[in-house]
């Protein structure tokens, strides 16, 4: 699932929430136990999940858009190349003679095209592309929605008078995970599962390392961006772990990245991006 589509289903799941809150309680009327309190904590944990996703839907629309430029300026300098060569070969078969001039005029500009595209293809973009490709080619469910279960709550939703022990539990389990321990394979602490991480290469990382990890590598080019047995570690997975500030700085770091011939601040203590 795309992340606009994701955006878009987890709105509907907040208001089917707020119809629901609505419905069944009113300022006279409040539910036995914890019921309604777990109601508004998965609100509020789909309205962080709806801000995050907002950003990112933002971050891919900046990349698609910097894409069909690139596309399109590639195109105008393939069809520049093209007009210069037909020239030369309308100007032999004519019989007519090129200058030296008007051949070294027309080598240099050549050479100025070639160069122009060799500017705009770069490795920093293919890397971005990378990152992001669940965002086009990805049929999964979006990362950010696992671990959300909207559904459960309504299913195992407790009567208004009384309260249901066992589904408080099933509910509890669903929305915080498994408490069985795991080890952490880069400090080799023992943590509880819901609170790690597992990535592709099934190497599991706890929420301190992972902090580390992507912290260490958005000022460091060699780090950046952050791998585990080569395999770059999307951050989709990484977003419910990390603090805001953090997804913020990866986010203006690979927006950097993608911007030809980026810049930057002049005073050498600052010397920070320009957007």
């Amino acid at each position: 699932m795309d992340p606009q589509t994701a955006k878009t289903a987890i709105e509907l799941q907040l208001a089917d929430i707020a119809d629901l809150l609505d419905s069944l309680y009113d300022d006279e009327e409040s539910a036995q136990g914890d019921e309604r309190a777990s109601v508004q904590t998965i609100q509020r944990d789909l309205q962080q999940q709806l801000s995050l996703l907002e950003g990112q839907v933002s971050v891919i629309n900046i990349f698609k858009d910097e894409y069909k430029e690139r596309m399109a300026f590639k195109k105008l300098l393939n069809d520049e190349k093209q007009a210069v060569s037909d020239h030369q070969l309308a100007m032999r078969l004519g019989g007519m003679s090129i200058g030296a001039a008007d051949a070294a005029f027309s080598a240099d500009y050549e050479a100025q095209l070639n160069q122009a595209d060799d500017g705009g293809d770069d490795t920093q973009w293919e890397q971005i592309k990378e990152l992001y490709a669940f965002a086009f080619d990805r049929d999964t469910v979006c990362p950010v929605l696992e671990g959300v279960p909207f559904q459960p709550v309504i299913s195992y939703r407790a009567p208004l008078h009384g309260t249901n022990v066992v589904a408080e539990e099933q509910k509890t389990q669903a929305v915080l995970g498994s408490k069985d321990p795991i080890q952490c394979n880069a400090c080799m602490e023992v943590f509880p599962t819901k609170t790690t991480l597992l990535l592709q290469c099934d190497h599991t990382y706890c929420r301190s390392c992972l902090l580390d990890l992507f912290t260490s590598s958005i000022p460091n080019p060699t780090l950046f961006l952050p791998r585990c047995c080569r395999l770059i570690i999307p951050l989709d997975l990484c977003r419910v772990m990390l603090p805001k500030e953090i997804i913020k700085d990866f986010d203006l770091k690979v927006e950097e990245l993608a911007t030809p011939n980026p810049t930057y601040c002049a005073n050498a203590e600052c010397s920070k991006f320009i957007r």
